[in-house]
């Protein structure tokens, strides 16, 4: 029988909504502080929701929309590998997930060479 998980696993606060997960938590803070997206780009008074979403990415263009895209499914995502499987990784680890799944992306929708490393500055 699996565990009732109660506030968020990836910092230990009582509250766990996808605004939270997504923008609030100090874990995906620090995963937006690495990307390259301007923080100040990003709408935090929203509420997540298509809308939020819409207005983010339209914010800050395709380029940068597709990135901001891949952020909150990267974040999403561990936060699922947490809770499901019992695997953290540290924001750095996160964020270089994020970039080489962007990479990946954009070599297979472009048909593009993808580069054997991808490194990010620490």
């Amino acid at each position: 029988m699996s565990e009732v998980v109660v506030g968020c696993v990836l910092c230990g606060s009582d509250e766990e909504s996808a605004i939270h997960v997504l923008l609030r938590c100090s874990f995906a803070r620090q995963v937006w502080a690495l990307s390259n997206l301007p923080w100040s780009c990003i709408h935090r008074d929203a509420e997540v929701n298509c809308e939020w979403v819409w207005q983010t990415y339209s914010a800050v263009g395709k380029r940068m929309g597709d990135q901001f895209l891949m952020v909150c499914w990267a974040l999403w995502k561990h936060r699922n590998g947490v809770v499901m499987e019992r695997i953290s990784q540290t924001p750095l680890q996160v964020v270089r997930g994020e970039l080489r799944f962007q990479t990946e992306y954009v070599a297979a929708t472009q048909g593009l060479r993808l580069p054997s490393t991808i490194s990010i500055q620490e």
